[in-house]
């Protein structure tokens, strides 16, 4: 789809790419922080980075802490076949 006005300059507004990660931005903002589209839009850049960059770190830890647990365990704590049967019929408690 061709945009109308493709001007060179950005004098006159932000350049289209700048717009995509903008809108990419305010979806992360509304989907995983719970604001508003209005109060993500009118977040100033560095405050809305800042939340942004911090939520991305908050994850990345706890993929670390995820992956790490997984490669500890070696596939001691899964339950499968009879096991599991006998941990479900029994609520949950092992026997």
């Amino acid at each position: 789809m061709t945009r109308f006005y493709q001007l060179n300059s950005t004098f006159f507004g932000l350049t289209y790419s700048y717009k995509v990660h903008f809108e990419k931005e305010l979806y992360y903002c509304v989907k995983h922080l719970g604001v508003s589209y209005e109060e993500a839009y009118r977040l100033p850049i560095q405050k809305r980075r800042f939340l942004l960059n911090n939520l991305l770190e908050e994850n990345e830890k706890k993929q670390e802490a995820y992956d790490e647990a997984r490669a500890n365990s070696g596939g001691k704590n899964t339950l499968s076949g009879d096991k599991l049967k006998s941990y479900i019929s029994n609520n949950g408690n092992p026997t």
